[in-house]
């Protein structure tokens, strides 16, 4: 199976407005983990996804009658430091005795820059060995949690996340699905909390087995986000047998500033559910002229977003997943 790396960036970056201070983010503590397994399904499942919040942010559901997730079977964990260089861990094809398991990678490490600070994914799939039919998964699930502080000339930018996105799919049954449930809090000098943004994507395809087809992807924001708005554009295509869905989803607020010895922390977790068999990659929506393109206005300071390949100004979150599909 073809595997190509997934980067998704989950960044807090000083923003390019009047009365923003840069070099104010100190270096967060805190930690970033992973872990890989299998898990079993039914369906149908509910209308909107479904996260396990509080606890470790596990999808439990995606969504739109998409498979209910029944449980989880850790293969292999790892916990890291939040700060320091780049960490790899990788879970071979057929781990722990589970020979549908397809194997799984996850990079990962929490960084600062002073102006900019948060937790970067790079080199990220997972991959399934599941017989069509059978009500059963792989899974890569990761995240981190990072605290840090602003320094005396404060903060200030907007939160949010963005996410490119495409899918390729060649089979002709198959379930995949990613969902990210990310949550930002500011708490003041004083140590009580001013405000708390907790937002969510999911992008999903096909069903709950035979007879269940098409695509669906679509961004929320969830929970306690005031003043959020969605933003996003996508198509899709055949070229010969293979199926194409392309585009880009966000969700954006107002901008909202942290005060001179303010705290902020970042809370994030990304699943990946595959069956029978998927690869994930990015997508540089610049490159598609048929896509309305995302403009400054739709990218956040301070959240979850990743450059494009050609490199952006404000560092930002992404993801983009490519499903194996055959029509």
């Amino acid at each position: 199976m073809k595997r190509e790396s997934l980067v998704f960036t989950l960044v807090i970056t000083a923003g390019a407005l009047a009365g923003s201070a840069f070099g104010q983010l100190s270096q967060p503590i805190g930690s970033v983990f992973t872990q890989h397994g299998v898990y079993g399904w039914a369906a149908p499942g509910p209308a909107l996804p479904a996260f396990n919040i509080p606890g470790n942010g596990w999808m439990t559901a995606p969504g739109g009658g998409m498979p209910i997730v029944t449980g989880e079977t850790p293969i292999s964990t790892s916990a890291f430091g939040g700060i320091g260089p780049w960490l790899n861990w990788t879970t071979l094809p057929g781990a722990g005795g589970q020979p549908f398991f397809g194997g799984a990678n996850t990079t990962l490490r929490g960084f600062s820059t002073g102006a900019s600070a948060g937790l970067q994914w790079g080199n990220y799939f997972v991959g399934d060995r599941t017989p069509v039919g059978v009500p059963a998964g792989s899974y890569n699930l990761s995240g981190g949690d990072l605290v840090g502080g602003v320094g005396p000339l404060g903060w200030a930018g907007r939160t949010g996340i963005y996410f490119p996105f495409q899918v390729r799919a060649t089979k002709p049954i198959g379930y995949a699905a990613l969902g990210a449930a990310f949550e930002i809090e500011m708490y003041n000098n004083l140590g009580v909390l001013q405000r708390q943004y907790t937002l969510g994507a999911v992008a999903r395809t096909d069903g709950g087995g035979p007879g269940v087809d098409g695509l669906a992807a679509f961004h929320i924001p969830t929970f306690n986000s005031p003043g959020a708005a969605s933003v996003g554009a996508w198509r899709e295509f055949n070229i010969g047998g293979t199926y194409f869905f392309q585009g880009w989803v966000g969700v954006v607020t107002p901008v909202v500033a942290m005060g001179p010895g303010w705290s902020w922390v970042l809370n994030g977790r990304l699943t990946l559910l595959a069956d029978p068999d998927f690869e994930m990659d990015f997508f540089d929506v610049s490159s598609d002229p048929l896509l309305t393109q995302p403009t400054a206005a739709d990218l956040p300071d301070l959240g979850y977003n990743i450059p494009t390949p050609g490199g952006v100004a404000l560092l930002a979150t992404g993801l983009l997943f490519a499903v194996r599909r055959r029509r």
